[in-house]
């Protein structure tokens, strides 16, 4: 997040004034001066990406690269079937086009799966708390759950049969 404030007055200054920041940066001659939309573009893409790379990470510190790395398959098939044909079709603004359709793919993908992953860690730990009042934790907790909460859980349940509640 400090990252995203740093950036944050920077993206609203091109997005608001991009043909101002292009004249700032290359002067009044620059070649430059007419990409204001794709500059608009770019800035989308850029917060998309921040985006991606924070889920992605987040994915990665779960422990579950395989949902990273499918994330990544599917922005690349995007590139393939959508970002590379506007490129060809419309130039630089088909590329920052692609380029923002390709970070939607990986945000949507990746805060999915994000998603799926909270949702499984918090089904187990539920249902450990209940299956745990009853007796039935282990039994419980293999209906409710399934991937590393899962391991997580009985894990806990060994120490907690070794140690009593001392298991930490």
């Amino acid at each position: 997040t400090q990252g995203a404030a740093l950036l944050a007055p920077y993206y609203v200054l091109v997005t608001l004034r991009p043909g101002w920041v292009l004249w700032a940066f290359y002067g009044s001659s620059s070649p430059y001066l007419p990409i204001e939309t794709p500059l608009r573009i770019f800035v989308l893409v850029y917060v998309l990406d921040y985006v991606a790379v924070v889920l992605g990470s987040l994915l990665n510190g779960l422990g579950d690269s395989r949902a990273a790395s499918l994330c990544q398959l599917a922005a690349a098939l995007a590139a393939l079937g959508l970002g590379l044909p506007l490129a060809i079709a419309w130039g630089v603004t088909g590329a920052a086009s692609g380029a923002a359709v390709v970070a939607g793919v990986t945000v949507a993908c990746a805060y999915r799966l994000v998603r799926a992953r909270i949702r499984a860690r918090s089904d187990a730990a539920l249902a450990f708390a209940g299956a745990r009042r009853v007796g039935v934790a282990h039994a419980a907790v293999h209906v409710a759950a399934s991937g590393q909460g899962v391991l997580c859980v009985d894990r806990r349940l060994e120490a907690e049969r070794a140690f009593g509640d001392r298991a930490g």
